[in-house]
């Protein structure tokens, strides 16, 4: 018999481990669950055209995007992410300054339901757990 010291020293061990019985040393790391966002861009047809085509989904470490709409002056696009985005929001919207972000989101594991808007700078942000 294995004991557990053998298969994770218990200084490695914390709360996001889970021990399997597969095989020795084998171990399981606990996904985290993902902030679900949804994300509107308004403004001007030029200055919404090319937030789209920059790197937004980079500077909000986005993943798993899905477009939904594009049209004159409004895209709006679906995506997932690791960890909040409310900070990276305030940031790239100073680097947008002429347009309107909002954020709808919902954070499952901590049961948070929220809608952000941020323009030029400057965040307004309702949260409602449920």
């Amino acid at each position: 018999m294995v004991s557990l010291e053998e298969i994770i020293p218990l200084e490695e061990m914390n709360n996001e481990t889970l021990i399997t019985s597969v095989a020795p040393g084998a171990e399981r790391r606990i996904a985290h669950k993902p902030w679900t966002c949804r994300l509107t861009v308004g403004g001007p047809k030029a200055q919404a055209l090319r937030f789209q085509n920059s790197h937004w989904d980079r500077r909000l470490k986005a993943q798993h995007g899905e477009l939904l709409e594009t049209s004159t002056g409004r895209f709006v696009v679906q995506f997932e992410s690791e960890a909040p985005v409310l900070g990276r929001l305030t940031l790239l919207s100073c680097r947008w300054p002429k347009l309107v972000l909002l954020l709808q989101y919902e954070f499952e594991a901590e049961r948070t339901m929220g809608l952000a808007k941020a323009t030029a700078g400057l965040l307004d942000e309702v949260a409602l757990r449920y």
